[in-house]
């Protein structure tokens, strides 16, 4: 009895809430281990998490003292420094989408376009996206503008242009 009153109060622990304990935590998953199987995976499962969540989270890579006994919760938390590193990258490249217009089909029904803007570090990316018979689409960007309303604008127009070519 003692010991599922135990297991209980350890599987309610919110592992997020205790992020600098995930050590103890994992290090609390091998003790479990030996009352239940199930409750030590989710203690592991959740300081592997946390970890990994420190790591994407960290400016500097720098590996907390309370995660550096376990080699697990290390190669975590690098996995998620490296991840938004990754990231950082991409955004820093392509940026992300800040407005797409529907898709709209060309006359030949198997090809679609829109017009679409990726914010980027320094500012706003119109471009076109073009799709083929239903499959991904690379869009085509123009120059980096600063506002967004003048990226969207912009991009209407490159898909008039795109248009017009197609009609050629």
């Amino acid at each position: 009895m003692l010991q599922g009153a135990i297991i209980a109060t350890i599987l309610n622990l919110d592992i997020r809430k205790v992020a600098l304990d995930a050590g103890a935590a994992y290090a609390l998953s091998r003790v479990v281990a030996e009352l239940d199987q199930e409750a030590s995976n989710s203690l592991a499962s959740n300081a592997r998490h946390v970890a990994a969540q420190l790591g994407f989270e960290s400016v500097d890579g720098e590996v907390p003292a309370v995660l550096r006994a376990e080699p697990d919760l290390v190669f975590e938390f690098q996995y998620g420094f490296h991840q938004a590193e990754f990231m950082r990258g991409v955004l820093e490249q392509e940026g992300y989408v800040s407005w797409q217009s529907p898709w709209e089909s060309y006359w030949d029904v198997t090809t679609e376009f829109r017009a679409v803007v990726n914010r980027v570090s320094d500012g706003y990316r119109p471009g076109v996206e073009v799709s083929i018979m239903g499959g991904d689409g690379e869009p085509e960007f123009g120059a980096t503008v600063n506002s967004r309303a003048i990226a969207i604008e912009e991009a209407k127009q490159m898909v008039m242009t795109w248009r017009l070519k197609q009609d050629v």
